[in-house]
C-alpha cells in the first residue's frame, strides 16, 4: 500500500483513541461460567500506552482485563486466557497465565490484569478476542467476542514490505542464510 493510505490509517487510529475507552462487559450475555470471577471490561492498548480500537502488526500492544470476584492468594488456583480468532472463528493463538513464567502471585478481589504482546504477529485484518478465567479448574467466566481487534499494516520485519493476505494471518521472525 502507498504511503498516503498508511498515513490515513495512522490518522484514523489517532482519532479513534478518544472513542476507545474499552468495552463494558458487565451486561453482556455472550458468556458462561459460575461467576466466581467476572470480567467487567476489556481494553486494547497500543504501543504508546493509549487505549485504542486498532493496532499495527509488529508493534507492542496490550489487553487490559478488569474483573471482580473473590480475592485469591494462591495464583495456581486461577488461570486467565486470551484467545485471538480470525474472521472464520479459527483460533490463531492463545495467551494464558497457565503458560508464562510471569504470572502474578496473588489476585485482589477486583482489579485489572494486563497482558502485553510484544511485536504483535498478526497480518493486517480484523480479529476477535475471547477471554476466559478458571478458578480451581472450573469455568468462572468466558466471554466470546469480548473485543474486535483491528490490525493495520505495520513494518514487522523492518523491510518496508507487508505480506499479502494469501501469505497467512501470522507474521513470524525468521531469517535465511546460506549454509553450504
Amino acid at each position: 500500500m502507498g504511503k498516503s493510505l498508511y498515513a490515513a490509517e495512522i490518522i484514523d487510529q489517532y482519532l479513534a483513541r478518544d472513542e476507545a475507552a474499552g468495552k463494558d462487559l458487565a451486561t453482556t450475555t455472550e458468556r458462561e461460567g459460575d461467576g466466581t470471577i467476572r470480567f467487567t471490561s476489556v481494553r486494547l492498548i497500543d504501543h504508546m500506552n493509549q487505549s485504542t480500537d486498532s493496532v499495527f502488526g509488529g508493534q507492542d500492544m496490550a489487553i487490559e482485563l478488569t474483573y471482580e470476584g473473590k480475592a485469591i492468594e494462591d495464583s495456581s488456583a486461577i488461570v486467565f486466557h486470551l484467545y485471538i480468532r480470525n474472521n472464520y472463528g479459527e483460533r490463531l493463538f492463545t495467551c494464558s497465565t497457565r503458560y508464562t513464567a510471569q504470572t502474578p502471585t496473588a489476585f485482589p478481589g477486583t482489579g485489572t490484569l494486563r497482558c502485553t504482546i510484544p511485536r504483535l504477529p498478526l497480518a493486517p485484518g480484523q480479529y476477535s478476542l475471547d477471554i476466559a478465567t478458571k478458578y480451581r479448574e472450573k469455568m468462572a467466566d468466558h466471554v466470546w467476542g469480548a473485543l474486535t481487534i483491528n490490525v493495520g499494516e505495520g513494518d514487522y520485519w523492518g523491510s518496508g514490505k507487508v505480506p499479502r493476505p494469501a501469505a497467512g494471518p501470522l507474521m513470524v521472525d525468521h531469517r535465511f542464510e546460506v549454509v553450504s
